[in-house]
């Protein structure tokens, strides 16, 4: 389990210490103040407030449990190679194509065990053939909005309100959407920037892979929203640049 990282700032003229907890998602100050905190893994929730009037919540962690890739979802690096999820590098730096051939770098990429998730099978059909994603339930997929742009929906909703997908250039017909739980590992993979986008494959199982990707059987996918410890190491990275 990674330490507290503490970042050092004035408030209102006085020192004052953020820190950034593994056990809790909350911002505690080290100014005057009544806190209660539950044990990590509690359910409950605890409040704070300090002189200044300031309120402060904390929580359990929420380490990555959704906004997943199963292991074998595929991508392409900026290089023309290919990566599958469970091969990106922990603690980032990969550099993979997102919409519209654009570049995007991994922040992170957190491998998850076995659990069961509610995993989103999406289907499109096109002139070239029949392409399949899956992602967990509550992922941000690519789709057309009412004024004909892209816009990110969890994948969920395409069940009961199914859209054109995008794939990082058009759109593709939606042909099917289920959902199916199963017992899985995931891959969470937060991109640099909140709200970036990567085009994602799912290939074929087996020996027989195709020998390029093909564009219109991508799916445009939102990387996985930051955690603290995201921000905690955004900060870290830019507190050393300065410094530096």
């Amino acid at each position: 389990m990674p330490s507290n990282i503490e970042l050092h700032i004035p408030r209102h003229g006085r020192p004052g210490c953020v820190t950034f907890s593994p056990h809790f998602e909350c911002f505690k100050n080290s100014g005057k103040a009544k806190t209660r905190f539950e044990r990590p893994g509690s359910s409950s929730w605890s409040q704070a407030s300090d002189s200044s009037g300031v309120s402060m919540v904390s929580c359990p962690p929420r380490y990555a449990q959704d906004n997943c890739f199963p292991p074998q979802v595929t991508f392409q690096r900026a290089d023309g190679g290919r990566v599958r999820a469970e091969q990106l590098c922990t603690d980032g730096g990969d550099v993979l194509i997102g919409s519209a051939g654009r570049p995007v770098t991994v922040r992170s990429a957190t491998k998850i065990g076995p659990r069961d998730f509610d995993v989103i099978r999406l289907t499109v059909e096109n002139v070239v053939g029949t392409f399949s994603m899956e992602v967990t339930a509550d992922h941000g997929v690519m789709t057309r909005g009412p004024n004909g742009d892209p816009i990110a929906v969890e994948a969920r909703e395409l069940i009961a309100q199914p859209r054109d997908m995008f794939d990082g250039y058009g759109f593709q017909p939606l042909k099917s959407a289920q959902l199916p739980r199963i017992s899985t590992n995931v891959v969470r993979v937060a991109l640099q920037e909140p709200g970036q986008c990567l085009l994602a494959w799912l290939l074929p199982r087996g020996r027989r892979q195709p020998k390029s990707l093909i564009a219109s059987a991508s799916f445009c996918c939102q990387g996985s929203p930051h955690t603290y410890m995201d921000l905690a190491k955004k900060i870290h990275t830019t507190v050393k640049r300065i410094l530096s």
